[in-house]
């Protein structure tokens, strides 16, 4: 994207830079790559939930497994004597239920946030995602910290309004030299 002709492009944020590179972008690159692999962590964190799902519809299906006691010796089994197997099979499913939504809707949001970052765009998006990660010990911590301390950099809100002035590689990298010739 050109500038119009009687308009200079903005000069690039104070900092080592050659031809639009800046650290500031390096760092934005790597965060988004931590987006993706800890998102993918969180996706896979659904799979714990699932097997509380798979746990609560045992109980649910085959209440025998947790009978506490023998019904008395001539005595029909009263029906009660399933209501322990349904209860823990109800509390297991749902259990299982909301750690699998929470963990894949916070996964499909981090890999988004991930996405954003790659294309400089969604800056506040990203912000909110690093403050929710920081309630994720020990990775998401460690993410949301790092994003919130990287994102509120002069020089990265300069390159979030100025995407078109970003060159992702660095100067030296094989990716750039093909991008010059």
């Amino acid at each position: 994207m050109e500038p119009p002709p009687n308009q200079q492009a903005p000069p690039l944020p104070p900092g080592p830079t050659a031809v639009g590179y800046h650290p500031v972008l390096d760092h934005i690159r790597t965060l988004s790559i931590m987006h993706y692999v800890v998102g993918g962590l969180d996706c896979l964190g659904a799979l714990f939930g699932l097997l509380y799902v798979a746990m609560g519809l045992v109980f649910l299906k085959m209440p025998e497994l947790t009978k506490m006691a023998e019904a008395p010796a001539g005595r029909a089994p009263s029906p009660d004597m399933d209501l322990p197997s349904q209860v823990m099979g109800g509390v297991f499913t749902v259990i299982g239920l909301g750690i699998t939504v929470i963990a894949l809707t916070l996964g499909i949001l981090t890999i988004i946030s991930g996405r954003k970052l790659a294309r400089l765009e969604g800056r506040q998006f990203s912000l909110v995602m690093a403050v929710v990660q920081c309630l994720q010990i020990p990775f998401g911590t460690t993410l949301g910290v790092f994003t919130l301390i990287v994102l509120s950099k002069r020089e990265a809100v300069w390159f979030y309004d100025h995407p078109e002035q970003a060159n992702l590689s660095p100067p030296n990298s094989p990716s750039s030299s093909s991008m010059r010739q």
